[in-house]
């Protein structure tokens, strides 16, 4: 998946997200406590992610969220819970 994190020791951390953001290539111990998420939630084929960035040192990881479900495996599964929980008339 495609980063818009360009990781080096040459240049300073500096944030132009959503085009770019220049971060150190290790985190620091204030990033621990010091995260913060920039922007919304992308979304990239089946997969969700967020960009999470310290307000210290400028530490910039792109999180992966979740992936997102698969339409067919969801019907599926909806067409199946339908029919388990479905009463049949007589019962009542």
């Amino acid at each position: 998946m495609p980063t818009i994190v360009q990781y080096t020791k040459d240049q300073p951390p500096h944030n132009l997200y959503p085009w770019s953001i220049v971060s150190p290539p290790a985190e620091s111990g204030c990033c621990f406590t010091d995260m913060q998420t920039i922007g919304d939630t992308q979304h990239q084929g089946p997969w969700s992610y967020a960009y999470s960035r310290c307000r210290s040192c400028g530490f910039t990881v792109q999180l992966i969220l979740r992936a997102a479900p698969d339409p067919v495996v969801v019907s599926e599964l909806q067409w199946t819970f339908e029919r388990l929980f479905r009463r049949k008339k007589d019962a009542l």
